[in-house]
């Protein structure tokens, strides 16, 4: 029976007579990658199970106890929107009812179980709750994923979700991209991040640590760490901060890390800039070039127009953005919205865009 081209599961058992049962009845199953996490009850895992990105979760009990109703609450509180199916070893249809009424999607017997009953199961579950977050004008996991993943990729600075133990759970283009030249920062085969030295490496999984779990007299707060390159480009400056974490809570389960490049130049959208402060074509050529360290004079050069008319462009610039310095506009530029990606075609279009040359 199909049911997902990946599926990965958080499995949580509370004194079952069999507790290799739901192992061995996935592993049955043919075609379809599982990522079985098994976990055991504390608050301390409940956070990264809550942190971390999971398709359904599998709950295995010998019956419906105080324990089991406890456990099955605060899972259901964690991961609204993710399905939970409870498995019984024994139970009356009284114990169903109340498993449903504290959160479970489905609940099973193992004596009516096989590998057939559990698949159907689970892609039920799975497709009502995709239903009730349509229903309820949510998206689902999947559409989920897709936007988020499309707004970090507009980002300027590379950024990664890590969980406690540094595994990446989420990267988006710009780090993938700082990764992929492996001049100071990378990524694994295993998902891990690595630094070209020992030494910071060690200090980034420190971090990492600190910052996921941290002491419970710790309060929030970010760290920072530099890292040297083989290529003796100017090091790479990461920043570490918690995610997951609000309020009184103390342990957040997981990490970001803002990665940024100081020699690499951000993409500034010609588009962008002439909407967010009402410039002109030729006014936001002249940002973007102020924003790659050109000079006036070379910009004067490049854009095919006399330096007067350049200097007045930046008069005007500085009127529309409420700046008085270049030092103050540039700022301003790399620290906004305007930094943020565009689309490609939007950027595709820019690039092929042409410079009208003409002397004034």
């Amino acid at each position: 029976m199909p049911i997902l081209k990946k599926l990965k599961i958080v499995f949580l058992e509370n004194g079952p007579a069999n507790p290799d049962l739901i192992p061995k009845l996935l592993q049955m199953l043919k075609g379809t990658p599982i990522q079985l996490h098994k976990v055991t009850y504390d608050e301390k895992m409940m956070k990264r199970v809550a942190a971390e990105r999971y398709d359904l979760t599998l709950l295995h009990f010998e019956k419906l106890d105080d324990l089991a109703k406890t456990i099955l609450e605060d899972l259901y509180n964690r991961v609204i929107w993710r399905p939970i199916i409870v498995i019984f070893d024994k139970g009356s249809e009284g114990d169903f009812e109340e498993a449903i009424r504290i959160g479970a999607d489905d609940f099973l017997l193992t004596a009516e179980m096989d590998v057939k009953t559990l698949v159907r199961s689970m892609i039920l579950a799975i497709e009502r709750t995709n239903r009730s977050r349509a229903r309820s004008g949510l998206p689902s996991n999947r559409e989920l994923r897709t936007t988020s993943d499309s707004i970090m990729d507009r980002l300027p600075m590379g950024v990664l979700l890590v969980n406690w133990n540094g595994q990446v759970m989420l990267i988006n283009r710009k780090a993938q991209e700082i990764a992929a030249m492996k001049d100071g920062f990378q990524v694994d085969a295993e998902g891990r991040c690595l630094t070209n030295k020992r030494e910071e490496t060690q200090a980034l999984y420190k971090l990492i640590k600190q910052t996921a779990e941290p002491s419970d007299d710790a309060v929030d707060t970010e760290f920072s760490l530099s890292l040297t390159r083989p290529s003796m480009k100017q090091p790479l400056v990461l920043l570490v901060t918690p995610v997951g974490g609000s309020g009184t809570e103390k342990r957040s389960g997981g990490a970001a890390i803002f990665i940024s490049d100081p020699e690499d130049a951000a993409e500034i959208s010609n588009e962008v800039l002439t909407h967010l402060y009402g410039l002109t074509n030729a006014e936001a050529r002249v940002v973007i070039g102020l924003s790659q360290g050109k000079r006036l004079e070379t910009l004067s050069e490049e854009l095919g127009v006399t330096i007067s008319t350049t200097r007045h462009q930046l008069k005007q610039i500085f009127r529309k953005t409420d700046t008085t310095r270049q030092s103050e506009l540039i700022k301003l530029i790399l620290t906004g919205p305007a930094a943020i990606r565009g689309n490609e075609q939007a950027k595709k279009r820019e690039e092929t865009k042409p410079v009208k040359k003409t002397r004034r």
